[in-house]
């Protein structure tokens, strides 16, 4: 899945009332304790008045994505291993540990009326070591 899918799958879980959705879209580290989830509670209720209230619609601009390994090794980056043989590549991957990415996915907002509200907003999520991607800051608007 890529983080604009669920992007868009996080907004309908809000459009459609679907809280465990809601959450399982959310980085499982986020929702560890009451507190957490007591927070969970908190933003889901501000998303329901803002998608029924302030917005109807809400859209993803796909080229507008960034993907960014923050820690581990980047085998997308060609010139650190244009040299480096398959083992030779696997092996500093290992050394390097678990690989984390952050992707950065904006999207726009619009009222009942189709007019753009606010400007853009980011919405980062996070993968590690290329499992499923999982929404890191739930508590912006969108």
């Amino acid at each position: 899945m890529t983080p604009e899918r669920l992007v868009e799958i996080f907004r309908q879980a809000i459009k459609e009332k679907n809280y465990e959705l809601y959450v399982d879209c959310i980085q499982p580290e986020r929702r560890q304790n009451p507190t957490q989830e007591s927070l969970l509670l908190y933003h889901w209720d501000l998303h329901q008045e803002r998608f029924h209230g302030e917005y109807v619609h809400a859209e993803v601009v796909p080229e507008a994505t960034k993907i960014t390994v923050v820690k581990g090794y980047d085998d997308n980056n060609g010139l650190d291993s244009y040299f480096l043989t398959k083992e030779d590549q696997a092996d500093i991957a290992k050394r390097y540990g678990d690989k984390v990415e952050y992707a950065s996915v904006q999207t726009i907002s619009f009222d009942k009326n189709g007019k753009q509200l606010g400007s853009p907003v980011r919405r980062n999520l996070i993968r590690t070591n290329g499992g499923r991607w999982y929404v890191r800051d739930y508590e912006i608007r969108f």
